[in-house]
């Protein structure tokens, strides 16, 4: 199987870099997007396995692009981790496969990836 291709989603350059950075160096085929439109461009470009999402964004918020994506019968199997620094409580019907509060443990934040990737705990992804 081919390497895992993640979208992450953010208006913070600084967040989009840093998850980049460490993703890349993990093994992952990382594609950036600074906005709700542009990140349901670049889903249309090429399906990624998995998302990194920020819920609050100037524009089209996260949650309106996962509501969308879950809504589409060919983007609704992808996992969408979330990350917000709302609270909790305002994302329980947030149509997401997990959420991560900010600010986050980069080491937590990978670890539920490569839980809804299908990688087990502690080993290295590896690019084909």
């Amino acid at each position: 199987m081919g390497t895992k291709k993640i979208l992450v989603v953010d208006d913070a350059e600084q967040v989009r870099q840093i998850l980049s950075f460490v993703l890349t160096g993990k093994g992952y085929d990382v594609t950036q997007a600074s906005d709700g439109n542009q990140a349901l461009a670049r889903v249309q470009e090429e399906i990624p396995d998995l998302i990194v999402l920020d819920a609050m964004m100037p524009g089209r918020t996260g949650f309106d692009v996962a509501s969308q994506l879950k809504n589409d019968a060919r983007t609704k199997h992808i996992p969408i981790v979330m990350l917000t620094a709302l609270p909790p409580a305002s994302a329980e019907d947030a149509p997401t496969d997990e959420f991560v509060s900010k600010p986050f443990q980069l080491k937590d934040l990978l670890g539920r990836i490569e839980h809804h990737l299908g990688a087990a705990r502690g080993t290295q992804v590896r690019g084909a």
